[in-house]
């Protein structure tokens, strides 16, 4: 399992903060609904990402070089689950850690 990070969620709103982040491409605006979603770079597997409202971009540690990723709520959820069993410590204290990182690196 490779730990998580750090972790935004993307709500549609505060598109200068995600804009900014690295991983991020460009923002996109959906037909019909006027809801946009954010294009993700994952240098891993060299292919575009996305990521939607209520979903997460999370910064996975890899090696020698961390890289960016899109997760639905349900499966970042289960990532947190699972890293939190690992590391012996409750889900509260991973999610505080790796979502306060992500807003400290903006």
């Amino acid at each position: 399992m490779r730990y998580i990070r750090q972790a935004i969620q993307y709500d549609g709103r505060h598109l200068q903060d995600i804009f900014a982040l690295p991983c991020v491409e460009s923002i996109h605006k959906q037909k019909g609904d006027n809801t946009s979603y954010a294009a993700v770079y994952n240098v891993v597997d060299n292919r575009t990402e996305y990521a939607f409202v209520g979903w997460w971009i999370v910064q996975l540690e890899y090696g020698p070089a961390d890289y960016w990723v899109t997760m639905s709520n349900d499966v970042y959820q289960d990532t947190i689950k699972a890293q939190a069993a690992m590391d012996r410590t409750s889900i509260r204290s991973v999610r505080d850690e790796v979502e306060t990182a992500a807003w400290r690196n903006t």
